[in-house]
């Protein structure tokens, strides 16, 4: 596979605030989704009241989850020259070694107090390590399995796999929910790697205030309000009203 064209390195910061947003997004979407599966048991008689509903908003989240991660580790030659990826990050740092010497890091963060106690602790830049995360994205097969289901699926409606011999593969070569989490996982490590070496900044894959479980919050107003019908002399009708 042909190496990704590196991005330019002025604007590094950016570009790795770019692909934790879409990083951020996928495993946001992947926990709600999670969540509302593993809430099915307990919260069963509140979710089959709406099932349909409850069965796509959970696809819905899923699908955007995959989608996220087919922008991250997307290797088609169109991305590899424009996109925004992974792969593109990747590249950068190997074409650009120097930059990420303490020197340099201490020029960019001249001003920041804390430069000689973060410039002593920095990490360096390995090239086993970047070596690692390219074959990582080239060659994983969890990696490809998204790819495949990119190419095939999501980003393009290819005849056999709609409704010709192929049309059950994403049946029969499912992404477990296992591997989406590894990718994004993943993900997060190789960006949050090259962050700290280069600004000494890491970035957290979900919200402080846990507000990815708010659909329990939902599920709650939807038990209580049906507790509270059952109440004698009370109706729906009554409890809208209020």
């Amino acid at each position: 596979m042909s190496m990704a064209d590196p991005l330019p390195i002025a604007e590094f910061e950016q570009q790795l605030r770019g692909l934790v947003d879409q990083l951020f997004a996928a495993n946001l979407h992947f926990k709600i989704g999670s969540g509302l599966r593993k809430s099915w048991r307990e919260y069963y008689e509140e979710l089959v009241q709406a099932h349909v509903f409850w069965q796509y908003t959970i696809h819905a989240h899923d699908t955007m989850a995959v989608l996220g991660l087919c922008r991250v580790y997307d290797n088609t030659r169109a991305a590899d020259q424009r996109c925004l990826t992974l792969r593109r990050i990747i590249a950068t740092v190997e074409a650009n070694p120097r930059v990420f010497e303490q020197a340099e890091f201490r020029k960019r963060l001249e001003q920041n107090p804390h430069v000689d106690y973060l410039s002593q602790r920095l990490p360096r830049l390995e090239r086993n390590q970047v070596e690692a995360d390219i074959e990582f994205c080239d060659k994983d097969e969890s990696v490809k399995a998204l790819v495949a289901l990119r190419n095939k699926l999501i980003a393009h409606a290819d005849y056999e796999y709609s409704i010709g011999k192929e049309k059950d593969y994403s049946k029969s070569h499912p992404l477990p929910y296992e591997d989406i989490q590894r990718l994004i996982d993943r993900g997060f490590e190789i960006v949050n790697r090259y962050s700290g070496i280069y600004i000494a900044k890491t970035h957290s894959d979900r919200l402080a205030s846990q507000q990815d479980q708010d659909y329990l919050e939902v599920l709650r107003a939807l038990r209580k309000a049906a507790l509270n019908c059952e109440k004698p002399g009370e109706d729906v009708a009554a409890l809208a009203s209020r």
